[in-house]
């Protein structure tokens, strides 16, 4: 298990574009960039969850992020991603509802936002 510092984190992402090798962690209405110079694959993704969590704004919501759109910003496979998600204790793993109160999957959340 490692420590993340997620005041690190929260450095490393950005409203606009800082750098050539920034990742966009793209919402349905709006885009957070990660500088990923110098993370560990642990706080790379630990930014990539914290990021795709956040993308609502000021509202008191979060949205959990999906293997499948991990996969898509960090090209990383399944086995990679649970592997290093199981040993980062700052992110948990939430079931998400669709419309109807059915359960869809299950997606990735830093356990800060719940607490909140």
């Amino acid at each position: 298990m490692c420590k993340i510092d997620l005041e690190k984190i929260k450095g490393r992402i950005s409203e606009s574009r800082a750098g050539f090798n920034d990742i966009a962690v793209q919402g349905t209405w709006n885009v957070k960039y990660i500088n990923p110079a110098g993370l560990s694959d642990e706080e790379l993704l630990t930014a990539v969850i914290y990021a795709y969590n956040t993308l609502s704004g000021e509202r008191d919501i979060y949205y959990p992020i999906t293997k499948s759109r991990i996969r898509k910003y960090l090209g990383w496979s399944n086995y990679k991603i649970c592997k290093i998600v199981a040993s980062i204790p700052e992110v948990t793993v939430t079931p998400i509802w669709n419309d109807e109160g059915r359960l869809r999957g299950k997606g990735y959340v830093v356990k800060s936002l719940i607490n909140n």
